[in-house]
This record gives structure tokens, sequence and C-alpha cells, in this order.
């Protein structure tokens, strides 16, 4: 699809979902830097809705190809609309398009937040001071996600989620998404499915969970962040999956602020006890989980679903996170957080 027909596809949807607009203009409609399976264009829309002028910049992410996950967007979409009313730094969502019926391929168009988000930025020690901060104010918007109540009869899920099963779920999911995109039997990982399998935990309550929460999925300006970006995996399910999973090594802020300190901000905000096993588990867990995600896209590249060269070679990926995994068993004299 080139920039015309997907300008004329964005007019189209936006004069659907907006009955009352006329005089639709979209400027400065550019590709940006997206994901491996979503591609992603800035661009401004403006048009007259009756009474005055609408402006909006905004985001579109589109699903052209397989990737590492196939998620439906309409949760996330939904999910954004939700958070925006609830002082969560997150985009608000604008304009979805789940079959693809204007855009060419499922998408959805969301508001454009200001702020920059370079990983290695992140972890550059020249900028130490900057990214401790930053680290902190993540903190402090995970906690406040995981107050917010969801309980309303604006937030849409369709699964039953407890205390007692918020766990199994997702091993469950992840197990599944193992069977189906396994090109080798690898039974390492099955054996670790079976341990994460039998020592589920009971979650001290249930919350929104990103499902994706790290450095890299943060925007910001100088020294604020403005943004937390990436939504497709969340679900509802415990906190300490967001929290073991921010702390991965291969994304870890810990050179900028030790986990410890990035405890105490968060506890700051959120006044609960987190179970130190609790944490451990889903440090395990979030183990397992990257190298499923690591295998479903090597398979996808094997398949020919993407072409993308940066899936040719996650296969290896999974070596060291089941490194990492057995290195923290408990039974292999492994440490927590």
């Amino acid at each position: 699809m080139n920039t015309e027909e997907l300008e004329r596809g964005l007019s189209t949807l936006i004069a659907n979902r907006e009955p009352r607009s006329d005089h639709i203009n979209i400027t400065d409609l550019r590709s940006i830097s997206g994901g491996n399976a979503r591609s992603a264009y800035s661009f401004d829309v403006k048009w007259f809705n009756g009474k005055k002028d609408e402006t909006r910049n905004c985001v579109l992410l589109l699903q052209l190809n397989k990737g590492q996950l196939d998620q439906e967007l309409s949760p996330e979409f939904d999910l954004l609309n939700f958070l925006s009313k609830r002082n969560i730094p997150s985009p608000s969502s604008y304009w979805l398009d789940a079959s693809g019926h204007f855009l060419g391929a499922p998408g959805f168009v969301m508001e454009r937040v200001s702020g920059q988000g370079e990983l290695r930025n992140l972890l550059n020690s020249k900028y130490k001071v900057r990214n401790a901060y930053l680290a902190k104010q993540m903190a402090e918007a995970a906690a406040r996600l995981h107050n917010v109540n969801w309980n309303t009869s604006d937030f849409k899920s369709c699964e039953i989620i407890t205390k007692e099963n918020a766990a199994i779920k997702q091993v469950s999911i992840w197990e599944d998404l193992f069977l189906m995109h396994r090109m080798e039997p690898s039974p390492i990982l099955v054996n670790a499915f079976g341990w994460l399998k039998r020592n589920c935990p009971v979650a001290e309550r249930i919350v929104i969970v990103h499902g994706d929460f790290r450095f890299g999925n943060i925007l910001y300006e100088d020294d604020k962040l403005t943004s937390i970006l990436d939504w497709e995996m969340a679900h509802l399910g415990d906190a300490c999956e967001d929290i073991a999973w921010a702390y991965r090594p291969l994304w870890s802020p810990h050179p900028q602020l030790a986990f410890s300190q990035f405890l105490k901000h968060y506890l700051k905000t959120r006044s609960v006890e987190l179970n130190e096993r609790t944490l451990l588990f889903y440090r395990l867990f979030s183990e397992v989980k990257h190298a499923v995600i690591s295998l479903t896209g090597a398979n996808t590249f094997a398949g020919g679903g993407n072409h993308n060269l940066r899936l040719a070679d996650r296969m290896t990926w999974t070596t060291e996170c089941l490194r990492q995994f057995y290195e923290w068993l408990p039974s292999n004299n492994g440490r927590g957080l």
C-alpha cells in the first residue's frame, strides 16, 4: 500500500468513525519505527465537526505481517481507551479497523505522544542520573497501573481471572504457544514449563498487567516519562509479573537503579507486600516467556510469515533465557531478585 492509498483509507476510516466530520485533511503521513509485525506511521489530521475544527496528532499501527506474537488489536485498543481516563501515562486510542476493511490490513490509530525512547541511551551509564530518575517514574507508573480499579462496567475482558488461577493461566497461554511454534522437541523448555505448573503462586490480588513493562517501552522528554507504549500483551494477572519482567537481565535498569530502589518507589505509590517467592516465580516465568517469544519469531521467519532479518536468529536467544532460568531455580541454589 502506497502513501496515497493509505491516506485515502485513513480518511474513509475517520469519516466512518466520526460521523459529523467534514473536510478531513491528513498531512505529514510518514513511516516511523515500528515493531517486527506492526508497521507504524505518524500523521496529523484536521476536520470540521460542524461547529469547530478538530486537530489530532496521530500514530497508526498497521498489522501487515506475522510477528513474534499474533495478537488481536481490539483488546489493546479498548484498554488504551479505558486507561486514558485514569491518569496512566499511555496514549489515547482513536479509531480501530480490526478487519482491515478501510486500511487494507488490521490497524488502529492512537495519540502521538511527544518524547523519545532510545533503549541504548536508557542503558548508557553516561546518562545514569537521568535514567535512574526515569526508572523511578516507571516504578510509580507501574504502581498507578496496578492500583486501577478494573472491576467497572467500561472495562472489557472475556476471561475470568482469580487470585488462584492467574499464574497457571499465563503459564498455559505460553505453553500452548510453545507447543504450536517449536521446531524441535526442546525437552529443557518442556521441563521448565513443568516446574512452573507445579509451583504457581496465588496472587495477592488481580490487577491490570502491562505484560511487556520495560525500559524499551517508554517515551521520555529530558528527565520526564511521557508515556508507556506497546500494550498488546496486557492482561489481568499478578503485579509481580510486571516487576520481574522490568528487571530481566537483557534490559534491566539495574545499573541505573538498583531493584531495591525501584521497589521502594513502587511501594510508595502502591502500599502492598510483594511476596519474594512470587517475584522469583515470575522472574523464572519471564525467562520462559521470552524463550517462547523468540521461538515464535524464528518459526514465523522460517515459515515465510515475516521476512524481517531480526527474526532470523531469534532461536539462539532461547539458550540464554534457559541458562538464566536454571541458574535461578531454588533447587540450583538460585538467587531471588
